[in-house]
Parts: structure tokens; sequence; C-alpha cells
């Protein structure tokens, strides 16, 4: 009995945990600052990638490119399944990378992140880097080698759809009725048994 009282309130705490790490919605808008630097060069790009739907296993978004060296730019929309992110810099995908593999687990400003090492891909040269992964999100990556320097930030990260209005999915509603029903079911459990 004890390990069931246990077993619910693990579950309880795994379902609310779940739902704390931040899911991908339509709106969702992502602003990187990317520099490299070699010698007395330095790139600068802006990357923006907004989620246009997310829909059984699948994501498509639009990734837009600004060099702002020469203030060109370039935009292209992907469409891929949840389990083969490409470009977008989410659990552990990222564009122009090689080889990026999970490399555990780091505070970084204060938060748990997930940490990825792997090749940023530039002009040729492969730069080793390690990338942190906060909620699943890039938060930050940087690297160096041979003279090259790279850096990619999260300026900004918000949802174009709820700029005035605060929306509640159905997910939400489902895990905290999940939470609700743990929870009422361990009450029970212990007052059965004369804990309570």
């Amino acid at each position: 009995m004890k390990l069931l009282i246990i077993f619910l309130l693990l579950l309880t705490v795994v379902a609310y945990t779940a739902n704390a790490v931040i899911t991908l919605s339509p709106g969702d808008v992502f602003i990187y600052e990317l520099s490299v630097s070699h010698q007395d060069e330095l790139f600068t790009y802006n990357y923006t990638f907004i989620i246009n739907s997310v829909n059984r296993g699948t994501i498509n978004f639009t990734m837009i490119v600004i060099n702002l060296n020469n203030d060109t730019s370039a935009s292209e929309t992907y469409v891929f399944p949840t389990t083969d992110l490409k470009y977008l810099p989410y659990n552990g995908s990222l564009f122009n990378t090689e080889n990026l593999t999970f490399y555990g687990y780091e505070l970084f400003k204060g938060q748990n992140s997930s940490v990825y090492t792997g090749y940023f891909l530039f002009n040729g040269v492969k730069i080793p880097i390690k990338a942190y992964y906060v909620n699943g999100t890039l938060d930050y990556l940087n690297g160096s080698y041979n003279g090259y320097y790279v850096q990619l930030t999260l300026v900004a990260h918000y949802n174009q759809n709820e700029q005035t209005q605060v929306s509640t999915t159905l997910t939400n509603y489902i895990v905290l009725a999940i939470v609700i029903i743990f929870i009422v079911v361990g009450v029970v459990l212990l007052v059965k048994i004369g804990k309570i």
C-alpha cells in the first residue's frame, strides 16, 4: 500500500514537471544573434524562427536569416517530424551543425540546462561548440577553433498570438485533471489506511 502511495505521488510530480517544460506552440517566435569572428573580421547574423503550426508529430516553421554585414536576408519554411527536427534550435537540434550529441546537464544562468556538444559549420570550418538548451530551447552556444570564435544567443522569445491574451490549451487542462485525480486518490488511500 505504501508503494502505491509513493508511486502515485511520484507520478503526480512527473506529470507536473512534464507540463512545466516549454512546448512549441503556433505563433512562437525565437530570435537569435549569431556572431562569428576570425582574426579581424566579424560576421553577424540574426536568425528568427516562427512556429507556424504544430500538428500530430510535425512542426511547420519559418526561418528568416538576416546578414547584418551586408543587409541581405533569406527566408525558408520547413516541415519536419518532431522526432527528426532540423535547423530549429530545439531539443538538441540546430542549424549549421554536425554531430550534435547530448553531453549532460549543467546549471546555466541559474537554470537547469541540457548540454550538447558538436561542431558548428562556418565557411567550411568545423568549430567545436557547447550548446545550452533550457526547457528544450537553445539559450546559448559558443565555441572556438583555429582563430574562429562563434557565439549564438537567444535574444527574444515570445508568442505573437498571445500578446494581448493568455490562452490555456487542452493539454494544460488534461495534465491538471490528472494531477488532481492522483492527489484525490492519494488522499483517499491515506484515509483508508488510517494515516490521515
